[in-house]
Parts: C-alpha cells; structure tokens; sequence
C-alpha cells in the first residue's frame, strides 16, 4: 500500500495514497466564523469551496507552520451512505510517499476519545510513524456543520 508521509510537529504520520485526490500548496484560505480552531476555512478548487481542517491544530491545539513543505492534502472525504466529499488538511513536511502494510501498524495500547482517527504506529527507518484514519477526521457535529449542504459554488 502507497502512503502519503507527512509531519504534524515532531511526530510522523500517514494517511492512504488512494483517499489522496491531490496535494496542494498552503494558499490563504476563507475564514468560517464561529467554527472550531481546528477548522481553518474554505479554498476555492476548481470552482468549488473547499472545507479545509488545520492538522496542527487539531491535534496539537496550534496552527501549523508556514514552511516550504506545508501543503494542503485534498483528500476523498467519506460521509453517509457510500457519498464523498473533497475535504483539505492542512500538514506540515509533506514530502514523500512511502510503502507500507497496514499490518505494520500495531496499536499503541493508547486511544483517546478526542483523536479517534489516529490508529496504529509502525516503526520505520525515520522512526514511529501513526496512521491516520481519514474516516475518523471529523467530530459528527463538525462533518454535519462542513458537508450538510448540497455543494456551494464559488
């Protein structure tokens, strides 16, 4: 399995090549009042608006940084009933696709209830990288807040 390597602060993570539509680069995005922090905004992709969700801040409650390798990962967003929906996340060092098996990722004996989607680690050449179940990303009332409407043409 091909997965898309990337940084949130000192650790490493990989989420699925094939849930990957495309990476992008770290654009000034549009503000949605009131949403959670983690929750950075809206992109214009091709005429349509983007929900966008700031990796960093999700997990360790801070924006991540501006550098070079900082992009914008579009990824195939699964909600209700086989439908999808594009969704960015915002990633730090986002530079590599590495192989692996998802049999390399074994639980760490930890789980938290407000990071469900983050799964087993696998111990590489780097060092620990955790998986990241893309299916898990959003609290229900947040996915319901960024998806429950019919599409927005920008």
């Amino acid at each position: 399995m091909l997965l898309l390597h990337f940084e949130i602060g000192e650790g490493k993570y990989a989420l699925p090549a094939e849930r990957v539509l495309k990476v992008l680069p770290y654009i000034r995005l549009k503000k949605i009042p009131r949403a959670p922090e983690f929750v950075a905004g809206f992109m214009n992709y091709r005429g349509r608006l983007i929900p966008v969700v700031d990796l960093c801040s999700l997990i360790l409650e801070r924006p991540c940084n501006p550098f070079l390798s900082t992009r914008i990962i579009l990824i195939d967003y699964p909600l209700k009933e086989g439908e999808s929906a594009p969704l960015g996340l915002i990633a730090e060092c986002v530079t590599e696709a590495i192989h692996g098996n998802t049999a390399d990722f074994v639980f760490s004996g930890i789980k938290h209830r407000d990071t469900p989607f983050l799964g087993g680690v696998a111990l590489n050449e780097e060092g620990m990288v955790q998986f990241v179940e893309t299916n898990l990303l959003l609290p229900g009332h947040v996915r319901d807040m960024l998806f429950n409407h019919d599409g927005i043409e920008a």
